[in-house]
């Protein structure tokens, strides 16, 4: 290839990306009512708060914090997706509002996500370093969860065990 259509090349492509950058991508946060919240319902202690917020809160609640390179396309389609997705699956912003059945199967989703260490996810990690447990603090927080699930008294035959499935997260 010359260096004349190398040129046009690169031009469409640079004119392409910041075409991209004019397709919108809202990251407004959905209001927080701390009364949902689970940090709050659980009294969890200051250290296991701020562990759970720095490892989890970005995507699994309406408290996310957006980096810079969020306001990039394509950048931001994917962490919009991811947060999304997140949501959806488990949000500690709307924690009270969950069945007991639910929040029973969230705690065993969260103890097992902790001890098998697929969250929070390595991509998410890579950029945010203060999200890395150690394996002392995945434990400590998975202790923590199961007595938590121990507490919510789920009668006998209600917990449905793994009855969502395996989501990845």
């Amino acid at each position: 290839m010359n260096k004349r259509k190398l040129g046009i090349v690169f031009a469409a492509l640079a004119v392409g990306f910041g075409i991209i950058q004019l397709i919108p991508v809202d990251f407004t946060n959905p209001p927080v009512q701390a009364e949902q919240d689970f940090l709050v319902v659980t009294q969890a202690s200051e250290q296991t708060a701020q562990k759970i917020q720095q490892s989890c809160y970005d995507c699994h609640s309406h408290k996310t914090q957006y980096p810079w390179y969020s306001k990039v396309a394509p950048v931001s389609w994917l962490l919009k997706s991811h947060i999304d997705d997140g949501r959806r699956h488990l949000n500690f912003s709307t924690w009270e509002s969950y069945d007991l059945k639910k929040k029973d199967h969230k705690l065993e989703e969260m103890s097992e996500a902790l001890e098998e260490g697929w969250m929070p996810m390595d991509q998410y990690v890579w950029m945010h370093k203060e999200a890395k447990l150690s394996p002392e603090e995945r434990q400590e927080l998975s202790n923590w969860v199961k007595q938590l699930r121990g507490e919510l008294n789920v009668p006998a035959g209600q917990a449905d065990g793994h009855a969502e499935g395996h989501e990845g997260h």
